[in-house]
């Protein structure tokens, strides 16, 4: 099944200079082959000094991916739903609850690695971001994503995605009230006509000081790994690392030392 969606991302320019910069930037060789040097108007949108498109850009369509992964796990019976109890781990034996066994176990936990018993010491920073769902009273005309302060794009049943923010400050495990009100002033900057947002969520970005992964296997601890830090990239960076973490632990290739977890020790 394909999740990829084709819905490139246009961005709104916030002034002139903006517009000038994104020109510039498109003649170079670097960016030439990312950025347009066409501008246009959007239709559905305030753009007043027009938007121009990321070449070679869309998005994967997140709740359908995981919702087909996690059914393709289940049809092999290689799913458990249950919250991980690091007590239940028999580490000279090689298994977990006494049933499952393992040669090799990977944490890949967010935030939630701050529990774990065997990588809690990693240098992890929690970036909270809020998102909003809104059904919009006029759709979209046209087939982007759009982008100024956020990102907003097309769910489904007239339902689109509006965010996210970035707060390092705000660590509770709530909706903050001010972050949405945010998002909904930010939506109205750009979007016409009248929405109702129907759904506020929240999550923890786990972030690194250099914005690189943080992949390994404990020295104490051998066939233990770590896959995390990949912060607000995971979609776009994820299947990449994770294939570098599985070809160091099944053919002992070495991993670079800017992705190792232990370089930030």
């Amino acid at each position: 099944e394909n999740y990829f969606v084709n819905e490139p991302i246009h961005r709104i320019f916030h002034n002139q200079a903006e517009k000038d910069f994104w020109r510039k930037k498109s003649k170079t060789e670097e960016l030439g082959a990312f950025l347009s040097s066409e501008f246009t108007t959007l239709n559905s949108v305030r753009n007043p000094e027009g938007s121009s498109a990321v070449l070679q850009s869309g998005r994967l369509d997140v709740e359908r991916f995981f919702s087909g992964i996690l059914s393709y796990l289940k049809k092999k019976d290689n799913f458990v739903s249950e919250r991980f109890d690091y007590d239940l781990l028999d580490v000279d034996n090689r298994c977990y609850n006494g049933q499952i066994k393992f040669d090799k176990i990977i944490f890949a936990e967010g935030m939630g690695v701050r529990n774990n018993p065997f990588f809690a010491g990693i240098s992890l920073n929690p970036n909270k971001g809020h998102r909003i769902r809104v059904k919009l009273q006029n759709p979209l005309c046209d087939a982007v994503t759009v982008k100024k302060k956020h990102f907003l794009f097309h769910l489904r049943d007239n339902n689109y995605y509006y965010g996210g923010t970035y707060d390092r400050q705000d660590l509770s495990e709530k909706i903050n009230p001010d972050a949405v009100s945010q998002l909904e002033d930010g939506l109205k900057e750009i979007y016409p006509d009248n929405f109702t947002v129907e759904n506020a969520d929240f999550g923890f970005r786990p972030t690194v000081k250099d914005r690189r992964p943080l992949l390994g296997e404990h020295p104490d601890y051998p066939g233990f790994y770590v896959f995390n830090g990949l912060g607000a990239r995971g979609i776009l960076n994820a299947s990449y690392f994770a294939e570098m973490l599985y070809r160091h632990a099944e053919f002992g290739e070495l991993l670079p030392n800017e992705v190792h977890w232990q370089r930030t020790l």
